[in-house]
């Protein structure tokens, strides 16, 4: 019977922690395709080019989790700006620029 127990408990809080790892894992796959899809919508759709971007980094909001615009953003340096951090997410396929850091940069969409 104590064995029954244990096993059950072993067996119960092993998929609690699973169900949290997963929950609250960031998706590698899923930053990288963001960033492609905010680099390409920079590119092709803003027309900027390759040197106008410093940097571009994907990041998991894990306190979002459930929210899909919120849980992931990507953070956008642009080389004329380097202490301005421009923040995008992506929601249903269509990238939009959520919020930038200081709120007074040369690149905020209208």
């Amino acid at each position: 019977m104590r064995k029954r127990i244990f096993l059950t408990a072993f067996w119960v809080l092993l998929g609690v922690f699973l169900s949290c790892n997963y929950l609250f894992a960031k998706n590698d796959n899923h930053m990288k395709l963001l960033e492609k899809t905010v680099y390409n919508y920079l590119i092709n759709q803003k027309g900027y080019s390759n040197k106008d971007i410093k940097e571009l980094e994907a990041h998991h909001n894990p306190k979002f989790v459930g929210n899909p615009a919120a849980e992931y953003d990507v953070e956008v340096v642009f080389t004329d700006e380097p202490n301005e951090y421009y923040y995008y997410f992506v929601k249903d396929g269509k990238v939009y620029q959520g919020s930038l850091s200081n709120g007074n940069g040369k690149h905020v969409e209208k």
